[in-house]
């Protein structure tokens, strides 16, 4: 019996922890955070997206990550990483998202396959330039 209630223990701190980090549901989406980001950061990010209408509970998944610098990693669908549009629209979310949730600390957003492999990332440079000039273009 004893040996059972280890099992059942272990296999429940695994549900919460997978290759991808720790997980928090948010209402069926989901957001996995890896150390050195905390569960804090994490949470504000995720309720962030909640906020922003990106968590809708469709199943979207999220990845935070701190190794070399601090990136939000969004499993997208094949080929919206060529997509002008929507790359513009993960630009205005970088900025926002920057701002707020994380308090100013510069991250990159990188679009992702369902394996979490980086298929393009967004620089937190590259959405400041993108807003400045949606800026100049207004003014003119």
């Amino acid at each position: 019996m004893k040996n059972f209630t280890l099992i059942a223990l272990f296999a429940l701190v695994l549900s919460g922890c997978t290759s991808f980090g720790t997980k928090l549901d948010f209402n069926g989406d989901e957001l996995y955070y890896k150390t050195p980001v905390t569960e804090e950061t994490a949470k504000s990010v995720g309720e962030f997206l909640v906020g922003y209408k990106y968590f809708t509970g469709q199943g979207y998944s999220v990845q935070v990550t701190n190794d070399s610098g601090m990136h939000v990693r969004f499993v997208t669908q094949d080929g919206i990483e060529n997509d002008p549009e929507t790359i513009g629209g993960f630009k205005f979310l970088l900025i926002d998202l920057v701002q707020s949730a994380l308090k100013g600390t510069p991250a990159d957003i990188d679009l992702c396959d369902d394996q979490l492999k980086t298929k393009s990332t967004i620089t937190y440079d590259d959405a400041k330039m993108y807003m400045q000039q949606m800026m100049d273009s207004q003014q003119q």
